[in-house]
């Protein structure tokens, strides 16, 4: 996750025990553990100035530095991904050193730890230790990544698939807010989860650094959202271009007063696509070929 996403983790009481983070500029890591010091720091003097403290505001995430990907992964049970490429976010999953190589590593320790007990038990005559080699096998944790990224739904589709597999929950979670957003803790997330639960069983970490969770169907369907959102955003961005250029060829040099004037109208144009179910019942809506939200170009960071 992000610095700011991370920083709402670590300074909210959400019930997270501990925050593992990676990061190839170890300068930002550090940056949050000179803030939970800090923040110790201003604990213990209110605490020395009053004779009661609640236990909420004693309530800390740890923070660990992790050196790896395959550390992450073995001090992790949710891991949540927000990197800027493909080729970064498939190094950090299907990588030599990536999560999903820890995930096959344990699966074959498991199988091996198994097949000993399994062996053993044979020579013995004992039921025993198979009963306990199978319950270990099968009370294994389940793993659950979270993918912040904007990608194509296709890439999100077969990494869902690829981890599937080896039994890793996947869940494409795009946001939008911005830095700003992740700072403040007032992100929207557009999920996709192979079913609701699966999303309730890691929103109240979501939680910490987003205002909206929304969930829209199963694994893609947060990516369709995020770039049906793009779409929007971009075709908002090109109008505006397009009315600046217009208002200075027409003369108009007073910027201050045309941009209030348009905050007013972008207003009331919210307040239309809100209740867009009343026009497309009497308007027929012609898509671009492919559809303009599914275009490469559409993926650059608008928001």
């Amino acid at each position: 996750m992000g610095k700011g996403m991370a920083r709402n983790v670590l300074l909210k009481t959400g019930g997270i025990e501990q925050l593992c983070l990676f990061d190839l500029h170890p300068n930002n890591i550090d940056e949050l553990q000179a803030m939970l010091v800090q923040k110790k720091q201003q604990h213990i003097l209110s605490s020395s100035s009053s004779s009661f403290v609640s236990a909420s505001t004693t309530t800390t995430t740890a923070l660990k530095a992790c050196s790896s990907i395959h550390e992450l992964s073995a001090s992790s049970d949710v891991i949540a991904l927000s990197l800027p490429s493909i080729e970064a976010t498939e190094e950090a999953l299907f990588g030599k050193k990536g999560i999903l190589a820890f995930v096959v590593e344990q699966e074959a320790n498991n199988n091996s730890s198994s097949s000993s007990s399994s062996s053993s038990s044979s020579s013995s005559g004992s039921k025993v230790t198979s009963t306990a080699a199978a319950s270990s096998s099968s009370s294994k944790l389940t793993k659950t990544i979270i993918e912040h990224g904007t990608f194509p739904r296709d890439f999100v589709l077969s990494c869902h698939a690829r981890l599937k597999r080896h039994g890793v929950r996947y869940i494409d979670a795009p946001v939008s807010g911005g830095p700003g957003g992740a700072s403040l803790g007032t992100l929207t997330i557009m999920a996709g989860s192979e079913n609701e639960q699966q999303l309730k069983h890691i929103e109240p970490l979501l939680r910490l650094y987003a205002a909206k969770v929304l969930r829209f169907g199963d694994v893609g369907t947060g990516m369709a959202a995020k770039l049906i959102n793009q779409a929007l955003v971009g075709v908002h961005a090109l109008a505006a271009s397009e009315a600046l250029a217009l208002a200075e060829h027409m003369g108009i040099s007073d910027t201050h007063t045309l941009k209030e004037m348009l905050q007013v109208r972008l207003l009331k144009s919210t307040h239309t696509l809100t209740n867009t179910h009343t026009l497309t019942r009497n308007h027929t809506i012609t898509l671009t070929s492919p559809p303009l939200a599914l275009t490469s170009n559409m993926l650059c960071p608008l928001i």
